[in-house]
């Protein structure tokens, strides 16, 4: 059901404010938004008045903007914000197009979408969100007065708010909302509001003050391709896509060690997998010397941290991993969990001490300084497009041949080590897509991801299998219950189980790969960089 409707109009730039008396932007994208030429609060309140709204009293809060490193409400269309309001209680209003407004009272910001009561706001918000955390952006001083326009009925046919920004001089800001199956009465006030100077402006409230900032909504883009040239020297792209890493890198450190949420530490080990990665491809691009101690250096971070990774997959997949378990079976793995909650403190404890040893600073402080600057190697003036087509194509074959070889009998290493092969494949496409057409690399990294999810739902379950029968030792000597290590096992069974039921379906799904189809996408991709 939709909350209001927009009114399409000039996009009004917000350095542009000394011109106006009078601003009006979105707090939704389908808000109604007006500009007056030198008007007062007084003068706007007075309009609407006149126009036939209810007015009511001065509201002064502060408004915090939320939402995760990345953006995710952003894209979605949601925007979140805390309010903390003079003689009322702090809330979260939520705003999303087509929905109407929720709100909610809180006592402090809540970090997750877990952390909210069931309920509307909470379900608008989970999706989105998953396990990331909702972050303060950005805050301002506000200072509100609230309008209602009735029919003759004494329905809300529309609503309209007027802002008095403190960072924009206490520039008034007007808001006109119309409710569903009233946007010919919202139209006919935007019209009058108009007729006395007001303009349309399609950008919103937040995004107008977010613009102010230079701050950018979209949240951070953890997106390994960089727009490169055919025809750049081998060692100016590597140099290029090392830079975008290195900066992922360092944007997820902080986040990491501070244990925001656990994508930050997924964020920067899949950056640092692809430098390594990017790395082994750069055999003569980049100089030996500094390509083998930089591989070395980062596996080194690469296995720090690992287990609290490890343990972070198995914590945030618990519920599905226990969803086959009877309710009584669930009561009993309580004392497993909080187990494997105490190994993710330990193993946080450690990976912190690891990140913030001198050996790991000096690392990440030489490699930020020089890997825009690497000594080439042999291959360094070579056209890149040369250089990437031949190490994809040597990645594939691999992929494929190394594949072709698992048989039923294959030890679980096999299909570890293919895992790893496709890694290695998809970064080689991922992180010089910039040369490759988005439409085939695209389709390839889709096959690609298929076939990688089957072997990392087997890797998982056979980690995750490991770890449990850790937890069963550990518990078994400090006298767990009987119905616990019985509940115990019986979950231990579920991932052998798992295991091999995801080892049955690798053949359909290496078929699917190692097909005609996904050999005519690799082909067209190869071709696209000879010329």
């Amino acid at each position: 059901m939709s909350c209001c409707r927009a009114h399409d109009g000039l996009t009004i730039d917000f350095a542009a404010k000394r011109r106006y008396g009078v601003w009006a932007m979105a707090a939704a994208p389908q808000t109604t938004t007006l500009v007056h030429r030198s008007s007062t609060v007084a003068d706007v309140a007075n309009a609407l008045v006149d126009l036939g709204f209810e007015i009511g009293l001065p509201s002064i809060g502060r408004y915090t903007v939320l939402d995760s490193f990345d953006g995710r409400l952003h894209a979605t269309g949601i925007t979140v914000l805390h309010i903390s309001a003079i003689g009322q209680a702090p809330m979260l209003l939520v705003l999303q197009p087509g929905s109407v407004p929720a709100t909610l009272v809180v006592r402090r910001i809540p970090e997750f979408a877990d952390d909210l009561p069931a309920g509307p706001l909470r379900r608008r918000l989970i999706e989105p969100l998953e396990m990331r955390a909702m972050m303060p952006l950005f805050a301002f001083d506000d200072t509100t007065i609230a309008g209602a326009l009735r029919d003759s009925r004494g329905s809300v046919i529309a609503t309209a708010i007027v802002h008095s920004l403190a960072e924009a001089g206490s520039t008034p800001v007007v808001e006109i909302v119309s409710a569903p199956g009233h946007e010919d009465r919202a139209d006919e006030v935007v019209a009058a509001l108009i007729d006395v100077g007001g303009k349309t402006s399609r950008r919103t409230l937040i995004d107008s003050i977010a613009r102010a900032r230079s701050f950018d909504r979209r949240g951070y883009d953890s997106s390994p391709a960089v727009d490169l040239d055919h025809d750049v020297a081998a060692v100016d792209g590597f140099r290029m896509v090392f830079t975008n890493l290195v900066a992922t890198i360092s944007a997820n450190l902080g986040g990491t060690i501070d244990d925001i949420d656990t994508e930050f530490l997924h964020e920067f080990r899949v950056a640092i997998r692809r430098t390594r990665s990017v790395l082994g491809l750069g055999n003569n691009v980049v100089a030996s010397s500094a390509r083998q101690y930089y591989r070395t250096e980062f596996a080194w971070l690469a296995g720090v941290t690992g287990p609290l990774r490890d343990l972070d997959v198995y914590i945030l997949e618990w519920n599905g991993t226990v969803g086959h378990l009877a309710a009584d079976r669930l009561l009993h793995l309580r004392p497993v969990l909080l187990h494997l909650q105490q190994h993710r403190k330990a193993a946080l404890e450690a990976m912190i001490a690891d990140l913030k040893s001198e050996r790991a600073s000096r690392l990440l402080r030489e490699w930020t300084a020089i890997s825009s600057d690497l000594e080439p190697g042999p291959d360094a003036e070579r056209p890149l497009r040369e250089i990437v087509a031949t190490q994809i194509a040597k990645a594939y074959d691999t992929v494929i041949g190394n594949g072709r070889q698992i048989t039923a009998g294959s030890p679980a290493e096999a299909l570890h080590d293919l895992r790893k092969d496709a890694k290695k494949l998809r970064y080689a496409v991922e992180c010089f897509g910039g040369l490759l057409p988005n439409q085939g690399r695209k389709a390839f990294v889709r096959q690609l991801k298929d076939l990688q999810d089957n072997l990392g739902r087997h890797q998982d379950a056979e980690v995750h299998s490991a770890e449990l029968q850790v937890v069963a030792h550990e518990l078994s000597d400090e006298h767990a219950t009987p119905p616990t290590l019985l509940a115990l096992g019986q979950l231990i069974e579920h991932l052998e189980l798992e295991k091999v039921s995801a080892r049955a379906e690798f053949a359909d799904r290496f078929a699917s790969f190692d097909s005609k189809a996904t050999h005519r996408i690799v082909t067209e991709l190869l071709e696209s960089l000879e010329s």
